[in-house]
């Protein structure tokens, strides 16, 4: 084969014949390597599909029974609730385990991000869970239809999350046991409503009726309800003592004048309360009505949330003879009276200061705060031995990281106490986020399964308070109506609330 030498040359006619015979010869043999490389490469593609085939038949994973496999599939689907088809993707025996594990389909989460799903995708979802009861969250942007696919099934919910879309509650949901309503984002008003119904109401001796949205005769387990400041016609509309549920949890945010009476139609089932202050909170219900005892027999947990640290609002006077642990969130601890007087668990988180008289049989003290707010609160306790006489446990949780001498501080306050007092003191310091014990009521969030921020999930939304101009043009005064008229079933009242009309 004829190879170029000299390239400072200029070709003549026969080596110009050559060169070209040259470059076909050298091109061909290009073209089989390209061919054997093709052919290996495709050798080497194929071989590591059967190595990844002997690979996957190998893996521990195949080992795990599938009793045990079933609790990973749940676990994975309350975290991301279409995970399912994803497992069911993989092969045979997943899938087999996937459908004979009707839990793992129990939970539907459409969030703001969530798409569009077909009716037909939801009735599976609901037809796979068998005799497993739902959560279910439907996020603010949560289509009207979608909706609709879900509370079709309200003899499957058992746990429900709303926004907008509140004309749903009219429906029956015989096993329903937690229900969370969140706020209404004003420009979403009436964009899923596909109905109009005009508010009718009816008098009956002079005096107008209407029933409540959460009557036991519809909602006949519910026992858990979150009040996360839905709009002033919905709290309207709950609040009426008749066939009022009997409530053994109740997290409410102060806003207009029915919160109150709210918390009165369940007080003497309520084991946990939770009242939040949001920050624009506005004292509207009077105080004739806040200083009227409220009695709590069974009430063993109270917090009070105050998002606005340096306001004093009003607090309802609430008698609470069996309480067992107090929480409180910020605020100024002297607008509480003597409600937690009788607990022996008590966790203050950021108090603006404290007043330790008011805890006289306070044995187990937790601190939330900032490393050294923490030891300014410890340094009031450290050689009195008349406050908190009873204590026996104190727990720090940091804000923030702290460093080795904030800790070591913070027990040398702790061991004073304990050697002035005589009683041995159980001491715990460390970062709040990494206690697992540790939830603030703050961190409750209406678009949830178990507690879970969908900010965490780069799925958020502000679930902030708010009120909607206007809004209070759903008022009323209470004492226009008679609550110990006989229950009318008429929805046309509360219809007209929820649907805005």
């Amino acid at each position: 084969m004829w190879l170029l030498e000299n390239t400072e040359s200029l070709p003549s006619e026969s080596e110009r014949i050559l060169a070209n015979e040259s470059m076909d010869i050298m091109q061909n043999k290009r073209e089989e390597a390209l061919a054997k490389v093709e052919k290996f490469t495709q050798e080497a593609k194929d071989l590591e599909a059967e190595i990844s085939k002997i690979r996957a038949w190998l893996a521990p994973i195949r080992r795990v029974p599938g009793d045990v496999l079933s609790l990973i599939f749940v676990e994975v689907c309350q975290s991301d609730w279409q995970a399912a088809m994803v497992l069911g993707a993989v092969c045979r025996f997943w899938r087999g385990t996937l459908l004979n594990t009707p839990r793992a389909w129990a939970c539907i989460q459409i969030g703001p991000r969530s798409q569009q799903l077909s009716h037909a995708l939801i009735s599976l979802w609901l037809s796979r869970c068998g005799a497993f009861k739902l959560h279910v969250s439907l996020g603010p942007l949560a289509s009207g239809s979608d909706v609709d696919a879900v509370c079709d099934h309200g003899e499957k919910i058992q746990c429900l999350s709303l926004f907008n879309n509140f004309d749903r509650l009219r429906r029956n949901y015989p096993p329903l046991e937690k229900l969370l309503l969140g706020p209404e984002d004003p420009s979403l008003r009436n964009r899923f409503d596909d109905f109009k119904v005009l508010e009718r109401s009816k008098k009956r001796k002079g005096k107008k009726q209407f029933p409540s949205i959460l009557n036991i005769k519809r909602f006949p387990k519910l026992v858990h309800l979150h009040l996360h400041s839905p709009p002033l016609r919905v709290m309207e509309a709950i609040a009426h003592r008749r066939s009022f549920p009997a409530l053994t949890e109740l997290h409410i945010h102060v806003k207009g004048v029915h919160w109150h009476s709210i918390i009165r139609y369940c007080a003497r089932s309520l084991i946990t309360l939770a009242v939040e202050f949001p920050p624009n909170y506005e004292d509207e219900t009077n105080s004739r009505k806040l200083n009227t005892p409220v009695e709590l027999p069974n009430l063993q947990n109270l917090h009070y949330l105050f998002r606005d640290s340096e306001r004093e609002p009003t607090l309802p006077s609430l008698q609470t003879p069996n309480l067992r642990s107090y929480h409180q969130v910020n605020g100024n601890p002297t607008t509480v009276n003597s409600q937690p007087s009788l607990a022996t668990f008590i966790s203050l988180e950021q108090p603006m200061y404290v007043d330790w008289t008011a805890f006289p049989f306070i044995t187990h003290l937790q601190i939330v705060d900032m490393p050294d707010e923490i030891i300014k609160l410890l340094k009031e306790l450290q050689d009195n031995a008349d406050l908190c006489p009873r204590l026996e446990s104190v727990t720090c949780l940091s804000m923030m990281r702290f460093q080795s001498h904030h800790k070591a501080n913070a027990f040398s306050c702790v061991t004073q106490r304990s050697i002035i007092t005589g009683i041995p003191i159980q001491f715990r310091y460390m970062e709040s986020g990494k206690d697992e014990n540790y939830r603030s009521y703050f961190d409750c969030f209406t678009y949830c399964q178990c507690n879970v921020n969908a900010g965490e999930r780069k799925d958020y939304y502000d679930e902030d308070s708010f009120y909607e101009e206007g809004d209070d043009e759903y008022e009323y005064d209470e004492t226009d109506y008679d609550e110990e008229d006989d229950y009318d079933e008429d929805y046309g009242f509360w219809t007209g609330l929820l649907t805005g009309t």
